[in-house]
């Protein structure tokens, strides 16, 4: 199996049991020809569009994560995807989408070498954008990259943290 299997297989794992505990019932699905994995709570009870749903598509470029109803739990979930990925060594850029309140993507790389890809793209961004213009979407997509890049340098931080204590 390779690090990216082990890597997902992880994350499904630590999500449905150290994030949502109390969620008795899941139901895994994985399509290979289509490039999904999906994660679904179906306690009895709970209707469809209420029901925890993690989603993953693998894309050549970068992983989506959909993530519909978590509500409080999100930052948690995203927690376990960048623990998972380091573990298991997985250098990916992924897009995370949390459903239904979406407004944008997240971007955020999982390596330090993706991390440098995105603070390039950063500082080539930064030289091209007028203020005084009205370029919205550069200027958005500049705060994502920044973001994105501070998650992953937290994430580092606090996985450096619990090493050493």
């Amino acid at each position: 199996m390779d690090n990216l299997s082990l890597a997902t297989r992880y994350f499904i794992d630590s999500v449905s049991r150290e994030v949502f505990p109390e969620i008795k019932r899941w139901e895994y699905e994985k399509d290979k020809d289509e490039g999904v994995i999906e994660l679904v709570q179906v306690d009895p009870g709970v209707k469809n569009e209420k029901a925890v749903l993690v989603r993953l598509e693998f894309f050549s470029e970068y992983i989506a994560v959909l993530i519909f109803n978590a509500h409080k739990n999100v930052n948690k979930i995203i927690n376990r995807l960048l623990y998972s990925f380091y573990k298991y060594d997985v250098s990916e850029f992924i897009e995370v989408a949390i459903i239904p309140n979406i407004h944008s993507s997240q971007r955020i790389p999982t390596s330090d070498v993706k991390k440098e890809i995105m603070v390039n793209e950063i500082k080539a961004l930064e030289k091209t954008i007028n203020l005084i213009s009205n370029e919205a979407p550069k200027i958005e997509k500049l705060l994502n990259l920044k973001r994105g890049v501070k998650m992953y340098e937290q994430f580092i931080i606090n996985t450096q943290k619990k090493h050493l204590l």
